[in-house]
């Protein structure tokens, strides 16, 4: 029965199915392709947030839902990893007060962190009717100016991020999730679905806002990080990054 439910966890309700399989346990196998078919449970790892470094800047990557918003953050290690150390949705919510709500659970559980970079998609520079500000515009307000915004391919970064999950250097994988603060990370990663006539990622309102801000920022981390002789003083002797266009498309 607990290995049941910890699977069920694993799954959204509108991409699983029951099947017997051939051992003869109950298994619950996601309807259409897996979006992330090479993510495994080798990537999770235990107590990761509390392994993290106060120097290095901390990378949060946000997607704007209307009614589920949602950020991952994530640090490079010394050995150029990629370790995501927290995922936060909202519901219902303002973008303000969901700003709000990040920065308190880090500010809990990284406290210590002394830089940190936004990474905003490209939608965040649209203003509605119902708002006279843009997305941008509501982090620039509550002071926070190390933010960038990108336009990036949706089956580009897919593919990219599951070229990034294959790599393992001496047994260990090059992106880790934090098993404690990632936890609905770790069900989009595991569950979350291609729709079975179009291919396409589904929208189901829910997961797909986590995947979004998690290709986001691990498609840019990915593409604009480099060591080269400039070293961005944002990225302490680690790594550097060519922040001087405002607005990008990562090809």
């Amino acid at each position: 029965k607990e290995e049941i439910e910890r699977y069920k966890k694993r799954f959204t309700k509108s991409a699983m199915h029951w099947r017997f399989s051939e051992g003869g346990k109950f298994q619950l196998q996601p309807k259409g392709a897996l979006v992330y078919p090479d993510f495994c449970n080798n990537h999770v790892t235990d107590d990761l947030t509390e392994q993290y470094d106060p120097l290095r800047t901390v990378w949060r990557s946000w997607d704007m839902g209307f009614v589920r918003p949602a950020c991952v953050a994530f640090q490079i290690d010394k050995y150029g990893r990629k370790n995501v150390l927290f995922c936060k949705m909202g519901h219902n919510i303002q973008l303000t007060d969901f700003i709000d709500e990040v920065e308190a659970f880090q500010n809990e559980i990284l406290p210590k962190i002394v830089e940190k970079m936004d990474i905003l998609p490209h939608d965040a520079n649209r203003k509605y009717d119902v708002s006279p500000h843009s997305a941008l515009d509501i982090f620039h307000n509550k002071g926070i100016k190390n933010v960038e915004t990108i336009y990036v391919k949706k089956e580009a970064s897919y593919a990219q991020v599951n070229e990034e999950l294959k790599k393992f250097t001496k047994g260990e994988p090059m992106v880790r999730f934090d098993a404690k603060y990632c936890t609905e990370l770790l069900q989009a990663m595991a569950g979350y679905t291609r729709h079975e006539e179009t291919g396409q990622a589904r929208k189901d309102n829910y997961y797909e806002h986590l995947s979004d801000a998690f290709k986001l920022g691990c498609f840019y981390i990915s593409k604009r990080l480099h060591a080269n002789e400039k070293v961005d003083p944002k990225e302490p002797g680690y790594y550097s990054i060519n922040l001087a266009e405002e607005h990008r498309t990562i090809q």
